[in-house]
């Protein structure tokens, strides 16, 4: 092949990579504006409201702004549309960095739900038992874990701490007492 008809294929791909880029960004933004006169491919191409909020907090999240993610999350209250499991996950997550720790444990709860045998956000939901001094429901959670998936075999020790603790109900009360009073920041001093 010539070079003048190599440079035309090159151009030719290259204006469609382009317009294929600029194409999913319309359509990841602004999904009425590639879908509008097409149902078809709205239904199968275009994003939801959950999905375009999801995203949009996940990258304040990135940035550390975990307030700002869980007010974007909140927005999903809005639609008509539920919340799924790595909404409820990322505002679990969100949540426990900002020091809401029931809430988070709520956020987890309802994510496990949905997906009951997620195995990594029982640790997380164990590990936040363990700080409001829950040590009971801590010790249930990191058992089930380690059972749905032997990689958190590491916590087997923690089992054994949390069953000496949880069986002083003295201990137990003044570690909740201390949870309540202590501030987050405190608290992860503690750990």
């Amino acid at each position: 092949m010539s070079l003048v008809i190599q440079y035309i294929i090159l151009i030719i791909v290259f204006i469609w990579t382009l317009g294929m880029i600029v194409f999913y960004i319309l359509l990841f933004f602004k999904p009425s504006l590639v879908t509008k006169n097409n149902p078809e491919l709205s239904e199968k191409t275009a994003l939801s409201e959950v999905e375009v909020i999801y995203y949009n907090a996940y990258l304040k999240y990135l940035e550390n702004k975990f307030c700002d993610s869980v007010t974007e999350l909140d927005k999903i209250t809005t639609t008509d549309q539920p919340e799924t499991f790595d909404t409820l996950k990322l505002r679990a997550t969100c949540l426990e960095k900002l020091g809401y720790l029931s809430e988070s444990v709520e956020n987890i709860s309802k994510a496990l739900n949905l997906v009951p045998k997620e195995a990594e956000l029982i640790i997380m939901r164990a590990l936040i038992h363990q700080k409001l001094g829950n040590f009971k429901l801590a010790h249930e959670d990191f058992r089930n874990a380690i059972t749905l998936n032997k990689k958190f075999e590491i916590y087997i020790p923690t089992l054994f701490l949390l069953d000496s603790m949880s069986e002083n109900e003295e201990f137990e009360n003044i570690a909740k007492k201390r949870a309540e009073n202590l501030g987050y920041f405190e608290l992860r001093k503690l750990n």
